[in-house]
Order: structure tokens, then C-alpha cells, then sequence
């Protein structure tokens, strides 16, 4: 069951993981100022979106993440945008993203474009895993 499906609107290129957290002493690992920014960003769009969305009780979910990017999209790794953009859907959400059991993931061109897009679906995870037992 589609729990929500929407489109995220960013102005400016979407954030590489690689430039989102950085190493501090003692090996501790933060976020950086674009990162906060970015997350709020989408935190914002599915507030104004869906405000009375809950999924608390849904026990698994499937999520699919296309980004569809306007330039270098061959200099991006699109597994690097994965989790910062799945933990601003989750908080937003209210819920741990260990919930997700399935996940789908592409990356798209848009050459020469200005802005860049995230579609988002959100599925409760139909996955049986009593298959594997």
C-alpha cells in the first residue's frame, strides 16, 4: 500500500553524502551546515505535503528514491545522497529507519537543467520472509 508519494524541489544541487559529514577528533563523526540545511529542506516540503500523515504503526516499509539531477550526474554517486535523504524522510516521519526492508534507488539526467528533483515513494513492505526460513 502507498503510504506517500510526492516530488522534493531543490534549487541547488542535491548533496553528496561525501560533503554532507566530516570526521572530527577522535574520529567523531558531524554533520556539516549544507547537510542540516538540505534535511530541513525535505523535512519542509512533506510538512507542507503531508501534515497529518502517521505511519507509526506500519512494521516495514519500501522506499524508492529517484534522483533526478540536472548536471554531473555522471561525477555523483547516487548511494552517497541515499542516507541523508532517507533520515530527514524518517524524522519527519517520527520513525526509525531500520524499518525499511526494501529499498529502490536510481539516479536520472536531466542535462542543462536548473532545478533537481527527488521523487519519493513510500510503500508498507509486502516482503515474506517466512520464504526464508
Amino acid at each position: 500500500m502507498v503510504l506517500l508519494e510526492t516530488g522534493l524541489v531543490f534549487e541547488q544541487k542535491i548533496p553528496s553524502l561525501n560533503s554532507m559529514y566530516k570526521w572530527g577528533r577522535g574520529g567523531k563523526v558531524y554533520k556539516v551546515k549544507e547537510a542540516c540545511v538540505y534535511q530541513e529542506l525535505i523535512i519542509r516540503q512533506l510538512k507542507e505535503k503531508f501534515p497529518d500523515i502517521d505511519v507509526k504503526d506500519v512494521p516495514r516499509f519500501k522506499l524508492t528514491l529517484d534522483f533526478v539531477l540536472a548536471n554531473g550526474i555522471g561525477r555523483r554517486d547516487y548511494d552517497n545522497m541515499i542516507k541523508a535523504t532517507q533520515d530527514a524522510i524518517f524524522k519527519f516521519l517520527g520513525v526509525d529507519d531500520n524499518r525499511i526492508y526494501h529499498g529502490e534507488q536510481r539516479k536520472w539526467d536531466r542535462s542543462n537543467g536548473e532545478k533537481e528533483f527527488i521523487r519519493v515513494r513510500l510503500e508498507s513492505s509486502e516482503l515474506d520472509i517466512t520464504q526464508f526460513q
